[in-house]
C-alpha cells in the first residue's frame, strides 16, 4: 500500500510551495495555458498530490479551502483526478472537507494564485488549494469579482 510518504516532493516544487503565504492559493493545472507560467511537475496528479499535501498545509480559515474544475465532469478519469485530490488533501490532513466544483473557471480566479503546477494529464482541469500554515490568518477570496474604475 502507498503512503504519502512514499512519494518525496522535489525541491524545485518544494520551494514554490514554500513561498505561498497563508490565505493564498495555488493551483494544479492540466491546461495547455498554464504550463507556460506554471512550474512543471513531470508527474501525474496522483504522484504530485501524494508528494504536495504531504508538506503543503491546508487552510483551515476557509470553509472550502479545494476548488475543482474539470472541462468535462461525466468523463471517468476526470472524475478520478477530483477525487484523488480531494481524498489526498483529506487523508494528508486528517479532516474532513469537501472539494467545491466550479462549473467554469472565472477569470478572475487567478488574481490570489501564487503558484501554478501543472501535471501530465491528457484531461483538462484545475485544482485550486488554500495554503494553511500560520494560524489565524486571512483568506483570500479566489472567487471575488474583480471592479474596474474608470478613470
Amino acid at each position: 500500500m502507498s503512503t504519502i510518504s512514499d512519494t518525496p516532493m522535489p525541491a524545485p516544487l518544494l520551494s514554490v510551495v514554500d513561498d505561498v503565504a497563508p490565505g493564498r492559493w495555488i493551483a494544479i493545472s492540466s491546461l495547455d495555458a498554464s504550463r507556460s507560467v506554471g512550474l512543471a511537475s513531470g508527474a501525474t496528479v496522483e504522484r504530485l498530490t501524494a508528494a504536495l499535501f504531504g508538506v503543503l498545509p491546508i487552510s483551515a480559515a476557509t470553509a472550502t479551502p479545494l476548488i475543482g474544475w474539470l472541462a468535462d465532469p461525466g468523463d471517468d478519469a476526470s472524475i478520478d483526478a477530483f477525487y484523488t485530490v480531494q481524498g489526498t488533501a483529506r487523508d494528508a490532513e486528517r479532516r474532513t472537507f469537501e472539494m467545491l466544483s466550479l462549473t467554469a473557471v472565472p477569470d478572475d480566479a487567478w488574481h490570489a494564485v501564487d503558484a501554478v503546477i501543472t501535471v501530465d494529464a491528457p484531461q483538462d482541469f484545475v485544482f485550486f488549494v488554500c495554503v494553511g500554515g500560520r494560524e489565524p490568518h486571512t483568506v483570500v477570496d479566489l472567487l471575488r469579482e474583480r471592479v474596474t474604475l474608470a478613470a
